[in-house]
């Protein structure tokens, strides 16, 4: 018998949860700052199936933001540059989605079955890129929040490259903002890295 189904009086999500952090999926940390910027995006987003866009969506917490966005019923749009990241890391998003799916009797999880690059369009973009950004806007304008995660993260390497960081971390978060500014969109979840100490 596995951890998932061993677990006493929890519904179906509690146990998925748990598995997963029994697992090692997820640090119970990671889960809850997760939580915690899924119930804030609640009460500042009109739920209805909105559209999150999630940049650095292929990282460790933004890939497992994804796969609760979608667990909870957003639709997702994903960017990232890869320079940290893989496309993998979605795959396997797509694969936990299908799981938790299979094990719902929710409508929210009816659309478990699309194809990856439908269920998740993903773009490979660089928040540097203004008009990269702008492609993605133009071909999402559903898109309602943000939930922003790129950005460079290396503290030894901070040191020795720290205008790099600069550009990217500060003008590229600022290029993203103007951007959503073009687009009339107001909500930002903006997440520092997990590396702050």
């Amino acid at each position: 018998m596995d951890a998932a189904t061993s677990l006493p009086q929890q519904n179906d999500e509690s146990k998925i949860q748990t598995f997963r952090v029994l697992m090692g999926r997820m640090p119970v940390a990671y889960y809850q700052t997760l939580k915690a910027v899924l119930e804030h995006l609640n009460r500042v987003v009109k739920h209805d199936k909105q559209t999150i866009l999630v940049t650095g969506g292929c990282g460790y917490i933004g890939s497992h933001t994804v796969l609760r966005l979608l667990e909870t019923g957003y639709k997702v749009v994903v960017i990232d540059n890869l320079s940290n990241s893989s496309y993998e890391a979605l795959r396997r998003v797509h694969k936990l989605y299908g799981i938790t799916a299979a094990a719902s009797s929710s409508a929210i999880h009816e659309d478990a079955t699309l194809p990856l690059e439908t269920l998740v369009p993903f773009f490979q973009v660089d928040i540097l890129d203004r008009a990269g950004l702008v492609k993605v806007f133009e071909a999402h304008p559903e898109i309602s929040a943000v939930i922003h995660f790129a950005g460079r993260k290396a503290v030894g390497e901070s040191s020795r490259i720290p205008l790099d960081y600069y550009n990217v971390n500060i003008s590229g978060t600022v290029n993203l903002l103007q951007v959503m500014d073009d687009y009339h969109i107001r909500k930002i979840v903006f997440s520092s890295s997990a590396t702050v100490y």
